[in-house]
């Protein structure tokens, strides 16, 4: 069977585009929990991660600064951290603030699912795509690339790879790459749950921990 066809069969979509099947499904996801992790640089981060719509986010470091934890709040679009946990002092700022950007200068306030799989259909729009079936920890997956046109890279981003899971539609893995082909970021994406019970305190100044 024709790459092509084999992703849209195994997605069970009508679209032949696996990243547009994966926005819808994402579309109909009201909040989902996961553990992110993260190479950068050579750097590596453990994040335990919330979101829930309209757009609040709570971010748990595991590794390396265990213990910080940051809330965005979209009604006040103001991020809120405890540099050594609740329960004690914490500070807020603006998400744009460099301070509380990622080592690729990613915002908190920009940084689900949804936002990655926008980003990579808006790069998809005039570059090329190519997908093939892939195992990935034992999980059927598709291995989607997408490499865009010299002039519509996303920042240093030239080139993105997804293996989106055939269950779910979501991102088990997905890695950026810059003009050389050389890794930006990878991350990966695990004990994913989609519209679980998350307490409204989880996103608020409470900051109740968030259960694996």
């Amino acid at each position: 069977m024709h790459a092509a066809l084999l992703c849209m069969a195994m997605m069970g979509a009508d679209t032949m585009d696996p990243v547009a099947a994966a926005l819808e499904r994402y579309g109909e996801v009201k909040a989902y929990a996961v553990t992110l992790k993260s190479s950068a640089g050579g750097e590596h981060d453990v994040i335990r991660y919330a979101y829930q719509r309209p757009g609040h986010v709570r971010m748990e470091f595991v590794a390396p600064h265990a213990g910080v934890v940051m809330i965005y709040d979209p009604q006040t679009a103001e991020v809120r951290l405890w540099p050594l946990g609740p329960g004690y002092f914490s500070l807020t700022f603006d998400p744009a603030n460099r301070l509380i950007r990622s080592r690729t200068g990613q915002r908190i306030d920009r940084s689900d699912i949804g936002t990655l799989l926008r980003n990579v259909r808006s790069m998809q729009r005039s570059g090329q795509t190519t997908c093939v079936a892939e195992q990935i920890n034992g999980r059927d997956a598709l291995h989607v690339a997408v490499e865009g046109e010299p002039d519509d890279s996303l920042g240093a981003i030239r080139r993105y790879e997804l293996w989106l899971d055939v269950a779910n539609r979501m991102p088990l893995r997905v890695i950026s790459r810059d003009r050389t082909g050389a890794v930006i970021e990878e991350v990966r994406f695990e004990e994913l749950r989609l519209d679980p019970e998350l307490p409204a305190s989880l996103f608020s100044s409470r900051g109740d921990a968030l259960r694996r």
